[in-house]
């Protein structure tokens, strides 16, 4: 796998991330961090360019490095905000057994959101006006009856109106609208 970083909005030329990425395994999502510029990649994966990573992998502008001890099991979104990485996916440990799912890194280790941790796997989360969105195979989170689709604010999990039908593949925020994607009819 190769991947390259375009300098300018009209992408006249790609510019190689150091040797690329060489890695076995998929990776699914990737994201910036604004603050710091870093990229973060997950996946499935075991090593990028033969550095244990465990899924989950940070480009400082320079080389790959791991968060970690990184995440057991596959990572199947990522979202930055002021800092702060998000991370979903179908993991059973991010850094601490009880983990798992959906957790947060704050540049040094991994933090979880929860007490009880959600019934299933999570597929994506999203930022939104100070509030944390997540959306997956679950129907609780901490507890919360939350059928796939639940917010986080204030360190409080709820539901998200009566849920949806399906769980959400994509959240994307443009001005102040939050935009679900996904198969879901209601």
């Amino acid at each position: 796998i190769s991947l390259c970083i375009c300098p300018t909005a009209y992408c006249q030329k790609l510019l190689p991330m150091g040797e690329g990425i060489k890695c076995q395994g998929l990776i699914n999502t990737m994201c910036v961090d604004s603050l710091s510029g870093n990229i973060f990649a997950g996946g499935y994966f075991d090593a990028m360019n033969e550095l244990k990573t465990n899924n989950i992998a940070i480009w400082n502008g320079v080389s790959w490095d791991s968060l970690q001890s990184g995440v057991i099991g596959a990572v199947y979104n990522l979202h930055s905000d002021n800092g702060i990485l998000y991370c979903a996916g179908n993991f059973t440990i991010a850094g601490y057994p009880g983990i798992s799912h959906l957790a947060s890194w704050d540049g040094t280790q991994w933090q979880s959101l929860y007490t009880i941790p959600p019934s299933g796997s999570v597929w994506c989360v999203k930022m939104y006006k100070g509030a944390l969105y997540a959306s997956g195979n679950f129907t609780s989170i901490d507890g919360v009856n939350a059928r796939y689709f639940a917010k986080y604010e204030n360190g409080i999990w709820s539901a998200v109106g009566n849920g949806l039908n399906y769980p959400l593949v994509q959240m994307e925020t443009v001005r102040d609208t939050l935009f679900l994607g996904g198969q879901f009819t209601t």
